[in-house]
């Protein structure tokens, strides 16, 4: 099978990314025995005198079809693709017998509604990391394959095991920017006596070396409060090893339970299972060890890959 991924591989950043989802997925991809041919669009689209994405987008989508032509692919899995056309997408689906599918890792800002909600009607598929009933209403639409799909790890990545190691930090780690919608909770946990330690952003190895060195990670979303949605520092924390402490999301406990991250509704709660923690280590290693094995037992990317590109076809089978 051969599959054109477009998605955002950030080439021209030279790995400050590489462990975001577009590699995971290609990874994924290329473990199931499939021949992949990347394309980063957004470095396409840079490809100019001002190396400003505005003006290449109309090369992005002429070369996007040109790809098509030249690999015949089976499937076009599309990513964070907004500088992709519906023109480009509507003519690569009346020229060529392909599946056309399209994953979705954000939160669905009022912004990014009217891209998505168009494009449906070309697509087989719709993946993404919010729960598919709330998306349906989200969108207003009665689309049918839209599925649910999990933040990945991979097992080549994320391979830390921090449950198992000892003189760790015992600071509650978070990385990430602290946006306004979150401003409110930091605030109020700043003037707690909870020990956090925030780093805004940490790329590259860097990244893997600071989760390397923390028993406890904090994950907390823009929006804490959408059906079965975490940003992918989920992933990142349960799936190397930390315990991880995560607001109560709707519907999350069907992704991982509470026997496998901690779950808070309050920062005084946040604070007791916090203190409890520091106090009895083989508690909370038992629960960061379960995350760890849940993430890779079931969101492995291989796995996953599987999965999508088989659900994939059938919906495209579906919808002929």
């Amino acid at each position: 099978m051969k599959i054109v991924h477009c998605g955002n591989y950030d080439f021209l950043k030279y790995g400050k990314n590489f462990y975001c989802p577009d590699y995971k997925i290609h990874n994924g991809l290329v473990r199931n025995g499939w021949y992949i041919y990347p394309y980063s669009y957004r470095d396409e689209a840079r490809k100019n005198i001002f190396a400003s994405k505005r003006f290449g987008i109309k090369r992005v989508n002429e070369n996007l079809l040109r790809i098509v032509e030249t690999v015949c692919p089976d499937l076009l899995l599309l990513g964070h693709s907004e500088l992709i056309s519906l023109q480009t997408l509507a003519a690569i689906k009346e020229k060529f017998d392909i599946t056309v599918v399209m994953w979705w890792v954000d939160s669905l800002d009022e912004e990014k509604i009217g891209h998505i909600r168009e494009r449906l009607p070309i697509l087989d598929a719709f993946f993404t990391t919010t729960d598919e009933e709330y998306v349906r209403k989200r969108l207003q639409t009665d689309f049918a394959n839209i599925y649910y799909f999990p933040n990945i790890c991979d097992d080549s990545l994320d391979r830390l095991k921090n449950f198992e190691k000892n003189n760790l930090r015992q600071e509650l780690l978070y990385i990430g920017k602290i946006y306004e919608e979150k401003r409110t909770f930091f605030t109020k946990l700043q003037h707690s006596i909870l020990a956090l330690h925030h780093f805004d952003s940490v790329y590259g190895a860097r990244f893997y070396d600071t989760l390397a060195g923390f028993a406890y990670g904090l994950n907390y979303s823009k929006y804490n409060d959408i059906p079965k949605y975490s940003s992918d520092r989920i992933i990142y924390l349960t799936a190397n090893g930390l315990l991880t402490f995560c607001p109560r999301i709707p519907d999350f406990t069907s992704v991982f339970t509470e026997e496998e991250v901690l779950y808070f509704s309050t920062i005084e709660e946040l604070e007791e299972l916090y203190q409890k923690a520091l106090k009895d280590r083989e508690w909370a290693m038992k629960i960061a060890y379960n995350g760890w094995r849940r993430a890779h037992e079931e969101y492995e990317t291989t796995k996953v890959m599987r999965w999508l590109v088989e659900r994939s076809f059938e919906a495209a089978k579906g919808n002929r």
